[in-house]
């Protein structure tokens, strides 16, 4: 991969289009990249994103650093970079990437190697502020720290602005591993918070084999 900030829709294989209709007000519309599979998880606006409602509990949130293409953001204090995880909702609590770099992205990096089970991002959960939230979301994951970076897929929203969850995997089945999430927005948005959604990788078996040996040379030379 190009360590370069290119756009990735240049460089993302449509695999799989996927189409649902949310509610009567909010679309979403998911085109993973050729490899991997985003899904909806069937969720819509399950948390309280009134301001300053509590985010749940996530790696984002616990472990991780935020970053943008504009730091400090056009919209500073207000919308400042760091509110993408500060670990509340609401208008205020958001962060808005301007109206340029194009594209412009946002994401986290987190402080360690983790299974990535989903996000999520999205805005107030309210009929307004449409016009910072509608367009398309190319979404990209780290495994070396932000040096390299691999499509997800697409998510194009459309209606009320609201938190979305998703479910992210191989294509194949099997946990997507990495240590961080970006979005690209080709157009002005504001995100209440990133969210990411993780366990840690559990060892494989060569490396319990690496631990156990390591474990018995050490009693050796004792």
């Amino acid at each position: 991969m190009k360590k370069r900030l290119i756009n990735p829709t240049s460089v993302i294989a449509i695999a799989t289009v996927a189409v649902a209709s949310v509610t009567a007000s909010q679309a979403v519309t998911i085109v993973s990249a050729a490899g991997y599979t985003i899904t909806h998880d069937g969720n819509m606006a399950d948390h309280n994103l009134d301001a300053g409602g509590s985010v749940p509990s996530n790696l984002a949130l616990t472990n991780g650093t935020p970053f943008a293409s504009q730091d400090p953001s056009p919209h500073d204090p207000i919308h400042a970079v760091v509110k993408l995880n500060d670990g509340n909702y609401g208008n205020s609590f958001s962060h808005i990437n301007g109206a340029g770099p194009n594209p412009g992205h946002m994401g986290i990096l987190l402080n360690g190697t983790f299974e990535l089970h989903s996000f999520a991002f999205g805005r107030d959960n309210q009929p307004n502020f449409g016009d910072r939230s509608d367009g398309t979301y190319n979404i990209e994951f780290t495994a070396d720290g932000g040096s390299n970076w691999t499509p997800l897929g697409d998510i194009t929203l459309s209606g009320e602005a609201q938190r979305i969850e998703y479910d992210i995997e191989l294509a194949g089945g099997g946990a997507i591993v990495g240590n961080g999430l970006r979005i690209f927005a080709t157009t002005e948005k504001a995100i209440d918070e990133i969210e990411i959604y993780g366990v840690i990788p559990e060892p494989s078996g060569l490396a319990l084999l690496g631990l156990a040996l390591g474990g018995f040379v050490l009693r050796r030379r004792r």
